[in-house]
């Protein structure tokens, strides 16, 4: 039966059961009919399902890690969240296909089909209007070579180094010169993304989803990430020098190393992060919270920590000097070998236990 005139019926493929009884290691299931198979949360990783026909099967957050799919048929596939890195797809056909939030790193989608390919003389109405979601889908370093995406919507997908010729088709009005401005926007969902050594420089990422994202020697220089969630997320020598973190969430974050000079950290949630080393020189750090978190051999000179919180924070051998501390709570903080010299402070400021003033001078 053609795939599109299933659109509207629940039918199961004859060969569903031997899908659903497969377990990682199993036997090829390579040409099979799995039409219409319920397999969420399944793990698929290494299975062939090469030339099979998956047509409206619900795979929705299953892991189908190196999968083979060549040639497969998942024309209106639930693929939500699921995990397809370094799957081969290539000439597969993903009409209608739903890959929103999907891990397609490092996949083969060369050849791919999205747009809708009905027969003219069949009478329906949906045929120019289905659409293959890959919003908010992670596409790095995947393999679009002669694919047909003149179908997708992209809207939120990451394509850093994604791999592409002059035969592929994008979305009409796509201009792949551009793409950055296209895919990466205010809100973007990019929870445990990959963008490790990524050019964000001066992107808008405002009220961006980046819990536990690696973007560990990413270039965000200038990026807008206020209210930004980044909780957990690996930045260890990425350059955010001037910033702006405006009360993003940086919770036990990886900072270690990281440019943050000239940074609006203002507000910002810190408690735990990992700071070893980091330079925050002249940055604005004004009423943020930083309880817990490690600045040993960190560079704070000239920054701006008024009302900070940083109790019980490890500021040993960090560089404060000049800094402003009016008002800032360092009451258990690490001060070891910490260099204070013409800091700022006042009557408001909260001093560790036994801490001796005459070291600011």
């Amino acid at each position: 039966m053609p795939w599109w005139l299933l659109w509207k019926r629940k039918v199961q493929g004859a060969d569903v059961k031997r899908l659903e009884a497969w377990t990682p290691g199993g036997p090829s299931l390579q040409s099979g009919n799995f039409i219409g198979a319920r397999m969420p949360r399944r793990d698929l990783s290494k299975i062939d399902l090469s030339r099979a026909n998956l047509t409206h099967a619900d795979l929705r957050k299953s892991t189908l890690n190196n999968a083979n799919l060549r040639a497969a048929q998942l024309n209106h596939a639930d693929l939500r969240g699921a995990d397809l890195s370094g799957a081969d797809l290539s000439g597969a056909e993903l009409v209608g296909a739903d890959l929103e939030g999907a891990e397609l790193s490092r996949a083969n989608l060369s050849g791919i089909l999205t747009r809708a390919d009905i027969p003219d003389d069949l009478k329906t109405t949906a045929s120019e209007e289905v659409k293959t979601s890959f919003t908010e889908a992670i596409l790095h370093n995947t393999n679009l070579r002669s694919a047909d995406l003149s179908g997708a919507d992209l809207r939120g997908a990451i394509l850093f180094d994604a791999i592409y010729d002059p035969k592929t088709k994008w979305p009409k009005g796509f201009d792949i010169t551009h793409w950055d401005l296209y895919c990466i926007y205010p809100k973007s969902s990019l929870h445990n993304a990959n963008l490790r050594s990524a050019d964000l420089s001066d992107a808008d990422l405002s009220r961006a989803e980046l819990v536990g994202a690696t973007l560990c020697d990413a270039d965000l220089s200038g990026a807008k990430l206020s209210g930004a969630k980044l909780s957990g997320a690996k930045l260890s020598g990425a350059d955010l020098s001037k910033a702006m973190l405006y009360r993003a969430s940086l919770s036990g974050a990886y900072l270690s190393d990281a440019q943050l000079r000239g940074a609006n950290l203002r507000g910002a949630v810190l408690g735990d992060a990992h700071l070893r080393g980091a330079n925050l020189s002249t940055a604005d750090l004004r009423g943020a919270k930083l309880s817990g978190a490690d600045l040993s051999a960190a560079n704070l000179s000239a920054a701006d920590l008024r009302g900070a919180i940083l109790g019980g924070a490890n500021l040993s051998d960090a560089n404060l000097s000049g800094a402003n501390l009016s008002g800032t709570d360092l009451s258990g903080a690490k001060l070891t070998n910490a260099k204070l010299r013409g800091a700022e402070y006042d009557d408001q400021t909260e001093w560790p236990r036994g801490f001796d003033k005459s070291r600011i001078r």
